[in-house]
């Protein structure tokens, strides 16, 4: 994946946010594959990378890049009726990715992952906290 110039110019101001949020209805595989699909490509041309979980309908997204489409990024989410209980965990400034290879990387259950489709992760018991603790960090 090659990230914008302005993502890898060192001068750019990164943010990295977090947020859980509950969705709305229940998500097929169909469903999330064409959420993670559609994900990556907005995200890649705007220099965000990333990881998101989801397991028995929660979300959790770890989000990174310029914090100007962090701004849009966010704006959207909140906007967007899959997700309900929406909570903002953390927002801050950062100076080096953590999934700078991953435009969003999403982690789901392992039935998800039988399936031949790139970039679906299956989820591991407790991987949530483990998420959330390795974002915080």
């Amino acid at each position: 994946m090659s990230l914008p110039t302005e993502s890898r110019d060192p001068l750019t101001h990164l943010e990295r946010l977090i947020y859980r949020s509950k969705a709305a209805s229940n998500l097929g595989h169909l469903h999330l594959f064409y959420l993670m699909s559609q994900t990556q490509v907005s995200n890649n041309q705007r220099g965000i990378t990333g990881h998101l979980q989801y397991d028995q309908g929660v979300f959790i997204q770890y989000i990174e890049g310029p914090g100007e489409a962090i701004d849009v990024l966010w704006k959207r989410i909140q906007q967007d009726p899959r997700h309900t209980q929406l909570e903002l965990i953390k927002r801050e400034p950062f100076s080096d990715r953590r999934f700078r290879d991953w435009s969003m990387s999403f982690e789901v259950s392992p039935g998800f992952t039988k399936l031949p489709m790139s970039g679906f992760i299956p989820l591991e018991p407790e991987s949530g906290q483990r998420l959330l603790s390795r974002c915080l960090a």
